[in-house]
Protein backbone atom coordinates (compact mmCIF):
# COMPACT_ATOMS: atom_id res chain seq x y z
CA UNK A 1 0.00 0.00 0.00
CA UNK A 2 1.27 3.37 -1.19
CA UNK A 3 1.12 6.57 1.12
CA UNK A 4 -0.06 8.62 -1.76
CA UNK A 5 -2.64 6.00 -2.39
CA UNK A 6 -3.70 6.66 1.32
CA UNK A 7 -3.89 10.39 0.75
CA UNK A 8 -5.84 10.43 -2.16
CA UNK A 9 -8.62 8.11 -0.70
CA UNK A 10 -8.45 11.35 2.25
CA UNK A 11 -8.57 13.33 0.25
CA UNK A 12 -11.55 12.51 -1.68
CA UNK A 13 -13.64 12.08 1.59
CA UNK A 14 -12.65 15.15 2.84
CA UNK A 15 -14.03 16.94 -0.06
CA UNK A 16 -17.13 14.88 0.36
CA UNK A 17 -17.90 16.44 3.74
CA UNK A 18 -16.19 19.95 3.23
CA UNK A 19 -16.67 20.25 -0.37
CA UNK A 20 -14.21 22.91 -0.08
CA UNK A 21 -12.05 21.74 -3.64
CA UNK A 22 -8.31 21.95 -1.68
CA UNK A 23 -5.94 18.99 -2.45
CA UNK A 24 -4.34 18.16 1.20
CA UNK A 25 -0.69 17.43 1.63
CA UNK A 26 0.44 14.76 4.72
CA UNK A 27 1.63 17.77 6.63
CA UNK A 28 -1.83 19.91 6.33
CA UNK A 29 -3.24 20.21 9.59
CA UNK A 30 -6.87 18.73 10.40
CA UNK A 31 -8.47 20.91 11.76
CA UNK A 32 -9.50 24.81 10.69
CA UNK A 33 -5.55 25.83 9.80
CA UNK A 34 -5.65 22.81 7.21
CA UNK A 35 -8.94 20.62 6.19
CA UNK A 36 -11.40 22.27 8.41
CA UNK A 37 -12.45 19.00 10.01
CA UNK A 38 -14.40 18.94 13.64
CA UNK A 39 -14.27 15.71 15.59
CA UNK A 40 -17.23 14.57 14.22
CA UNK A 41 -16.21 14.96 10.56
CA UNK A 42 -13.16 13.72 11.45
CA UNK A 43 -14.85 10.37 13.48
CA UNK A 44 -17.13 10.25 10.03
CA UNK A 45 -13.47 9.87 8.16
CA UNK A 46 -12.20 7.16 10.77
CA UNK A 47 -15.21 5.10 10.36
CA UNK A 48 -14.86 4.91 6.65
CA UNK A 49 -11.22 4.31 6.82
CA UNK A 50 -11.90 1.18 8.69
CA UNK A 51 -14.61 0.24 6.19
CA UNK A 52 -12.56 0.99 3.21
CA UNK A 53 -9.25 -0.59 4.09
CA UNK A 54 -10.97 -3.60 6.24
CA UNK A 55 -9.11 -2.78 9.32
CA UNK A 56 -10.33 -1.50 12.46
CA UNK A 57 -8.48 1.59 14.64
CA UNK A 58 -7.95 0.69 18.59
CA UNK A 59 -9.17 2.70 21.64
CA UNK A 60 -5.67 4.09 21.91
CA UNK A 61 -5.97 4.91 17.90
CA UNK A 62 -9.19 7.26 18.61
CA UNK A 63 -7.64 9.84 20.85
CA UNK A 64 -8.41 12.61 18.68
CA UNK A 65 -6.19 14.89 20.44
CA UNK A 66 -3.11 13.02 18.69
CA UNK A 67 -4.53 13.70 15.27
CA UNK A 68 -3.08 16.87 14.48
CA UNK A 69 -1.65 16.83 10.51
CA UNK A 70 -3.35 14.33 7.84
CA UNK A 71 0.03 12.36 8.07
CA UNK A 72 -1.02 11.12 11.67
CA UNK A 73 -4.09 9.99 10.10
CA UNK A 74 -2.37 8.08 7.53
CA UNK A 75 0.26 6.41 9.55
CA UNK A 76 -2.39 4.74 11.91
CA UNK A 77 -4.06 3.45 8.67
CA UNK A 78 -0.13 1.88 8.13
CA UNK A 79 0.10 0.75 11.12
CA UNK A 80 -3.32 -1.40 11.12
CA UNK A 81 -2.59 -2.72 7.69
CA UNK A 82 0.60 -3.91 8.35
CA UNK A 83 -0.35 -5.52 11.56
CA UNK A 84 -3.15 -7.52 9.97
CA UNK A 85 -1.23 -8.75 7.14
CA UNK A 86 0.70 -10.42 9.65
Amino acid sequence: MERSEILSVLNAKIKEIKDNGKILSEDDYLDFKGAGLNSLELMTIIVYLEDYYEIEFEDEDLLISEYVYIKDLMDIVCKRMQLESL
